[in-house]
């Protein structure tokens, strides 16, 4: 039995699984097994990036701040994708907060190897570069989507995302937590929850949420949620 093979195995990031298990095999020796508890801030903007994760499960955000605090959260990346887009750049500085929203699982490699991976014609860069995409789609749709979609469709298109990432239709999500990358009203927030539960897509009770009926939620959301799910698909299905 291919003993890279084995290895590749045992992850569930869809960037490395699409890999060759011999480009994999190489890359295992730099990729380092860590749990990021949720709320956990991986990186603040204006911080340099040090390491890059490929997640296996839950979800990390990228948010912009303020100097008054607020924030917007510009995209979420989940074991679809990886975190480390400024050391490909060459810049190595955040421009965004990176915080992790939901318990995860990720392999973590040096920014100085990551940046060498990153060079180094083959498959990785490939795939780096095509998620890099996806990326930028979601910093593209998220002012279209802040300033013209209500709190009722981002809230929706939040709780798709979350389903997607975390394969689960129950996680924690407090109204504080949605305030803070979604509306800095909360009122609207509460508004929101109540019209999405009152449709019987939701569910939500103490900071934890159900999902009912996903097609619910899909007709409550808007177009940017698609947007972003099919330039995903096309990355990790090519």
């Amino acid at each position: 039995m291919d003993s890279s093979k084995d290895i590749q195995g045992s992850t569930t990031n869809r960037l490395l699984a699409t890999l060759p298990p011999d480009e994999y095999k190489r890359l295992s020796a730099a990729l380092h097994e860590v749990r990021l508890p949720r709320n956990r801030i991986l990186c603040e903007a204006g911080d340099s990036v040090h390491y890059a994760y490929f997640l296996n499960s839950g979800m990390a955000s990228l948010l912009a701040i303020t100097e008054e605090g607020s924030s917007i959260e510009l995209a979420t990346v989940g074991s679809e994708g990886f975190i480390g887009g400024p050391i490909i750049d060459r810049i190595g500085i955040s421009p965004y907060r990176v915080t992790v929203q939901a318990t995860t699982i990720a392999y973590r490699m040096e920014a100085r190897q990551f940046r060498l991976e990153s060079d180094r014609v083959g498959p990785l860069r490939e795939l780096l570069l095509r998620y890099s995409h996806v990326v930028d789609s979601q910093l593209t749709q998220a002012p279209i989507c802040y300033l013209t979609h209500s709190v009722e469709q981002r809230l929706a298109r939040r709780l798709l995302t979350m389903n997607d990432c975390l394969g689960s239709q129950n996680f924690e999500l407090t109204q504080e937590e949605l305030s803070l990358i979604l509306d800095r009203h909360r009122n609207r927030i509460s508004t929101a929850t109540i019209e999405l539960r009152e449709r019987g897509a939701i569910e939500i009770d103490r900071g934890k949420v159900a999902i009912i009926d996903r097609k619910k939620l899909e007709a409550a959301t808007c177009e940017c949620y698609r947007i972003v799910q099919t330039s995903i698909e096309r990355v990790v299905a090519a």
